[in-house]
């Protein structure tokens, strides 16, 4: 309109540069749908996640509902075994019982703890358990630093502990042996309690109705 007359119709420049018009406009629209597609792929990938992490949190909690009245009262079943025999044992043991219901009042609305948390929750039990067979039985404890600052779920070393005095070492005649072992392995954290029972072949017909719990 403000210069000279154009050299070439318009339709004939519209026309020369139609298929490069479509192509960029569809190449755009492509885009904008694939980066549509990408933002609404994370948003549901994102509620996924959080959906995961709530329905795990929820089943630890029952777990750990379910855990804390067991473990307490078997320590407690401890207790009433001694109280006849061995009343000044009975009274150690009963110390130790009241710790256990501190930590585990001190602890009851965090779904993870470090290790070295839950080997000192654990103590309690063991001293509990060391005062019950003292002439019978050794339990060892190592874990190095960096996996005791790893955090787990409440309760997860007591499962494995109490199978292990209940049924690992139910029927020896010898000292039984109990090793608490942590270390870390890259990004995993590997916890390993050993005892010196019979071994999970012998024990295995128990567990073909029931499985008890934690395990």
């Amino acid at each position: 309109a403000l210069g000279s007359a154009p050299s070439m119709p318009f339709h004939v420049t519209l026309l020369f540069f139609a298929d490069v018009s479509v192509a960029s406009y569809v190449a755009a629209a492509w885009a904008a749908r694939m980066m549509d597609t990408e933002r609404t792929r994370a948003a549901r990938e994102r509620r996924t996640n959080a959906l995961r992490a709530q329905l795990a949190t929820a089943r630890t909690h029952y777990l750990d509902m379910q855990l804390r009245p067991h473990f307490l009262f078997n320590a407690l079943g401890a207790i009433t075994e001694l109280a006849h025999e061995a009343p000044a044992a009975a009274a150690r043991m009963l110390r130790n019982v009241i710790q256990l219901l501190e930590g585990a009042a001190f602890r009851r609305d965090r779904p993870l703890v470090t290790l070295a948390e839950e080997l000192d929750a654990l103590r309690p039990y063991l001293e509990v358990q060391r005062v019950r067979f003292a002439d019978w039985l050794t339990i060892e404890e190592t874990a190095e630093a960096d996996a005791r600052a790893a955090l787990v779920p409440q309760f997860i070393l007591q499962p494995l502990v109490e199978n292990a005095v209940h049924h690992g070492l139910k029927g020896r005649t010898q000292r039984g042996h109990i090793a608490i072992h942590a270390r870390r392995s890259g990004e995993r954290l590997i916890i390993d309690v050993v005892d010196n029972g019979v071994g999970l072949a012998a024990a295995a017909a128990g567990y073909q109705t029931r499985r008890g719990l934690g395990l």
